[in-house]
């Protein structure tokens, strides 16, 4: 028997701080959307950032992408 597997040929990275540009996985529909707390939030969204995660993490996970945080 062959194992199924799930190839991620494209990942989106994005900062969790601005919904707008996370967004754009509707129109670019990567394999993997990353949601970036680390280097692409200043330092004084990070709260912001981490406190809409959810709301994100739900929409994207309805679609056909994978969702990985990558947190600092």
């Amino acid at each position: 028997m062959v194992a199924q597997t799930n190839p991620r040929r494209s990942w989106m990275i994005a900062p969790a701080h601005n919904p707008a540009a996370v967004m754009g996985y509707k129109v670019i529909k990567p394999d993997v959307v990353v949601l970036d707390l680390e280097y692409t939030v200043p330092p004084k969204s990070k709260d912001e950032a981490r406190s809409g995660l959810a709301p994100l993490i739900k929409d994207i996970g309805d679609s056909q992408s994978d969702v990985f945080v990558r947190v600092d």
